[in-house]
């Protein structure tokens, strides 16, 4: 006994923990970093941190990077020094590109300083003004007019300035030609002191009222006093009592009231002078000894930046590996009956206290599960064999065990006597005089839990709760619930009273009480409400606020409030996403967790103080259809429904565990979307008025949650709008007036086209039974005195004869009347072509016996247009009135007709060689040419004739198609 405490002693020693440490975050080109050759970092005023870079300007807000590479097309380059200006504007200078305002992400070049070659750095020099150090001078800017410093007769601009600062109205700077400490009076513009002769490699403040020199290798700091009558005056490190002894270092970096010494060769050392505190970092430790950034942002986060290789993050966290030294694998987690908790690595046993791992007893790595009980180490040597590490043995065989296959979840617990309890396919309890009692279990349960009163509580994995009690014989089930269907138990812990907490498989944690034996579900935490994963494998409860669950991707640590339940995920803020499956609270209320890749973590409630500062919070992207849109627009049109909202809160403490709660909602609908991304896309939005609200909750409530609104509408097709649908209306109706007014017209045509026909039916009917009457009739009245006055005359056969042949010719003439009647009645003949062939017929016959040459001029071709009934009739007795003056009057020896036609009318013409007239003198047929141009003027054609006496006679009638 006495080698073993000696053993633990010296392990005691050696694994005894430090101040806490820093964890370590890495930025890189793959992180979206614009570029790792970093000149400075700076952080505004909202909370943004800006990397400036040889390419530009990377700006971060925890969640990503935003880069600004160019200007209008044209890269930035080298960014040397940014300041911040009024509001959420910001200065930015470049070495070679000019300066610019930075406005939401935005550059705006500032003209006036367009004579400033290559500006390096600004200083403040107060509230109002600022001096601007170039490698063409010193200027004095007071953010809109800049004037240069050392520029009076006599004194050359000052130029080649390094490691500049402003105190007292005095600028202390670096020299660079001559590595000279100079100090310059503002106000005079006159060096009132320097250290000629000895080289200073580089000056460092405070940001308070304290400057250091590093003067050949060696730090110091000048004396304020002197400083304020701009004196140097040299003195130790005020804190040179607090340096490590044998410590020695190449950089002083101030963050906030922080310290880093760092040395090439040793490492880095952070220290607090108030306290004396200090952290050790060796140089092969996760933060790069080759920084040369150190920078302390408002939330008390450090920053590294080694030029060409990344950019880190510092940072102070309650969850961090537990002695990663001395356990850097374990297999088991657990606690002892004495809330001791336990951690095994195959070899050993360690009991896990505040701030060491005490060697607790050897462990066989071929034993499959391990625990603690009565301060000695148990393995299982077989499913039903336990032996103790001096030699006890507990058998699991007994005559009542029904138990045969020792199926095991190996989540071992203890009752309140202190009593081994371990759950699978049957339910046992082990006396600490290694007594076995057992019973089975309804079905395969995980764990089983005891009361206050000392009774057990178990849930098997077919949702059945059932509680027993053991009277120091034999085991009693007291109780059976039903069935809880659909939640697949994996972790079962008692809450209070009668309230129980049950980690499942698919739904998260569920909460359900249990009165008369009836379980009955009451509440419900997923991945919804922000659970890292809804397989739930473990489950502590620290008190009655405060749960912590290990998922399939990380652990949770959740704050119960009847007002706003919060979940960190505590591994995910490490960038951990893997499964936790145990998890133990020692007698010191830390919390160890054990990761399935062995690794052992502790949960501690001690943290870094915030400060007062309070980051801001906007919305800093909306797209419409994938293009920018500007926030003050608040209108798109109806198909402008594709939305992307991205949100900045810049926050660099645990910033995994921020939350987004975005919720849109318009008349009639709402969308949400919880989760840590701080992006929401929606597409397809319908027309109408809507309202964004997205609430940002950081983790463990650091800061007050953040409401931001974005009010917007998005406008109905123009066919959607009131107007058009009036309009619509509108013309609907005058279409309908339109459509029954053209509908009756069309009625009221027709019926008079009905009428009209009706009419000319009638009409004729009657020119036909008037042509008949004045034709027929009259030349059968003809015939018929003729022939009575033939009968009279029989006596004188000369003049009967006479009279004869009077009949005869009033009988051709009446059969031709008919003829041309008939003709004209006839629907066949209502073409051209056939209307030319009876004129030329009928003229050939008419002309035979007179001895006149007849001449016809037709078209190869005629057109198929027809022609009325009227104007066959009208046209032909025309031509036919006017072959008939030609035969009574012309004396002529050749008639010429002629047809030509085209697509809207058609020509015919009759002219002869006769002794023609005097158109003013004739008196003879003037009737007759008068009947002729009303026939053709009937149909709605032109006639007209000419003539001279001895040239003959041409008539012409155009009549349309």
């Amino acid at each position: 006994m006495l080698r073993v405490k000696i053993i633990s002693f010296l392990l005691f020693v050696s694994i005894h923990t430090s101040a806490q440490q820093l964890q370590v975050e890495n930025y890189t080109p793959a992180n979206g970093l614009l570029d790792t050759r970093v000149i400075k970092i700076f952080q505004d005023n909202r909370g943004l941190i800006y990397f400036l870079t040889w390419e530009g300007i990377s700006i971060f807000d925890g969640k990503r990077f935003t880069n600004i590479s160019a200007y209008n097309g044209e890269s930035l380059g080298l960014v040397n020094d940014m300041i911040q200006w009024k509001g959420d504007t910001c200065y930015v200078f470049t070495f070679q590109k000019g300066v610019y305002k930075l406005v939401r992400n935005r550059l705006i070049k500032d003209t006036l300083l367009n004579d400033i070659y290559e500006p390096n750095h600004v200083i403040q020099k107060d509230s109002k003004n600022w001096i601007i150090v170039s490698n063409g001078g010193l200027y004095n800017w007071d953010g809109n007019q800049h004037q240069p410093i050392l520029v009076k007769p006599g004194n050359k601009p000052e130029k080649q300035v390094d490691y500049a600062f402003v105190q007292n109205g005095y600028l202390i700077y670096i020299a660079q030609q001559a590595n000279e400490l100079r100090v310059l009076n503002l106000a005079s513009e006159k060096i009132t002191d320097s250290m000629p002769g000895k080289k200073v490699y580089n000056v460092v403040s405070d940001r308070q009222s304290k400057i250091f020199i590093n003067e050949d290798g060696r730090w110091l700091q000048l004396n304020n006093e002197a400083l304020q009558k701009g004196q140097i005056k040299k003195e130790p490190l005020y804190f040179a009592k607090q340096i490590p002894v044998g410590f020695t270092f190449q950089h002083l970096h101030f963050s906030g009231r922080k310290i880093w010494l760092q040395s090439y060769s040793k490492g880095w050392v952070l220290l607090n002078p108030e306290t004396g505190e200090k952290e050790m970092y060796s140089p092969a430790g996760n933060i790069d000894i080759r920084s040369s950034i150190v920078f302390s942002d408002k939330e008390n986060n450090f920053w590294f930046s080694a030029i060409n290789k990344q950019v880190q993050k510092g940072y102070y966290t309650r969850f961090k590996r537990a002695y990663p030294s001395v356990l850097p694998q374990t297999t088991s987690l657990l606690a002892d009956e004495n809330n001791q908790v336990v951690a095994n690595t195959g070899k050993h046993f360690f009991l896990l206290q505040h701030d060491i791992a005490l060697p607790a007893g050897a462990a066989d790595t071929r034993a499959k599960a391990a625990f603690y009980w009565q301060n000695l180490t148990w393995v299982f040597e077989s499913p039903a064999t336990i032996k103790s590490e001096r030699g006890d043995i507990i058998n699991l065989h007994t005559p009542d065990n029904k138990d045969s296959s020792f199926f095991h979840s190996y989540r071992f617990s203890f009752d309140r006597a202190g009593r081994l309890i371990i759950p699978g396919k049957a339910f046992y309890i082990i006396e600490k005089d290694l007594s076995v009692h057992t019973t089975a279990f309804p079905n395969f349960t995980d764990n089983v839990i005891t009361d206050k009163d000392n009774d057990y509580w178990a849930i098997g994995r077919g949702g059945i709760v059932s509680s027993y009690s053991f009277d120091g014989d034999r085991i009693r089930r007291k109780h059976i619930s039903p069935q809880i269907r659909e939640i697949s138990p994996r972790v079962f812990i008692h809450w209070n009273k009668d309230t129980f907490c049950i980690g499942t498989r698919f739904q998260g944690i569920v909460w359900v009480t249990l009165k008369n034996g009836i379980a009955k579900e009451f509440a419900r935490l997923n991945t919804s409400n922000g659970l890292s994963n809804n397989f739930v494998g473990c489950l502590l409860k620290k008190n009655d606020h405060l749960l912590y669950a290990g998922t399939g991707t990380g652990l949770d640590e959740i704050m119960l409030s009847k007002e706003d339940t919060t979940v960190q995920n505590l591994a995910a803020g490490n960038n951990l996403y893997i499964t936790f499956q145990q998890l133990e609270k020692n007698q010191e209320n830390i919390v160890f967790a054990r990761s399935d890749d062995s690794r052992l973590w502790a949960v501690t409630g001690k943290t870094e103080t915030l400060t007062d500062f309070i980051p801001d919070a906007w919305l800093n992207e909306i797209a419409v259809n994938g293009k920018i849109t500007d926030e003050t627009i608040h209108s798109f049109n109806y198909n402008q429904n594709n939305f992307r909202f991205a949100v900045a809160a810049p926050c660099f403490v645990n910033a995994g565990n921020l939350r987004f709660d975005f919720l849109l909602k318009n008349e009639t609908d709402s969308w949400n979307q919880y989760a840590s991304e701080n992006f929401y896309n929606i597409n397809n939005l319908p027309a109408g008025r809507y309202q964004l609200t997205v609430t940002v909750s950081y983790p463990g409530k650091i800061y007050p949650d953040k409401e931001i609104t974005y009010s917007f509408k998005i406008l109905s097709p123009f066919w959607k709008r009131w107007w058009f649908i009036g309009l619509i209306i509108l013309l609907a109706a005058l279409i309908l007036w339109v459509s029954i007014r053209a509908y009756y017209k069309r009625k009221l045509t027709a019926q008079k086209n009905e009428a009209d026909k009706k009419q000319a039916v009638e009409k004729e009917r009657n020119r036909i039974s008037r042509d008949m009457h004045d034709d027929l009739g009259s030349g059968l009245t003809k015939i018929a005195i003729l022939s009575e006055v033939a009968k009279k005359q029989l006596a004188e056969p000369v003049k009967a004869k006479e009279q004869l042949e009077k009949i005869s010719v009033s009988s051709r003439e009446l059969v031709d009347n008919l003829q041309d009647i008939i003709w004209v009645l006839n629907p066949r003949n209502d073409s051209l072509e056939s209307l030319a062939a009876y004129i030329r017929e009928y003229a050939l016959k008419y002309f035979e016996p007179l001895a006149v040459k007849m001449q016809f001029i037709y078209p190869e071709d005629f057109s198929k247009q027809p022609l009325s009934e009227e104007k066959r009739r009208n046209v032909f007795l025309t031509v036919k009135e006017s072959l008939h003056n030609i035969a009574k009057h012309a004396w002529c020896n050749e008639v010429t007709i002629s047809i030509g036609q085209s697509p809207q009318q058609f020509e015919i013409s009759i002219k002869d060689d006769g002794k023609g007239f005097d158109p003013e003198q004739a008196r003879l047929f003037a009737n007759g040419l008068k009947n002729m141009q009303n026939r053709i003027e009937q149909v709605g054609g032109m006639f007209s004739i000419q003539s001279e006496p001895g040239n003959g006679t041409l008539s012409i009638m155009t009549i349309p198609v």
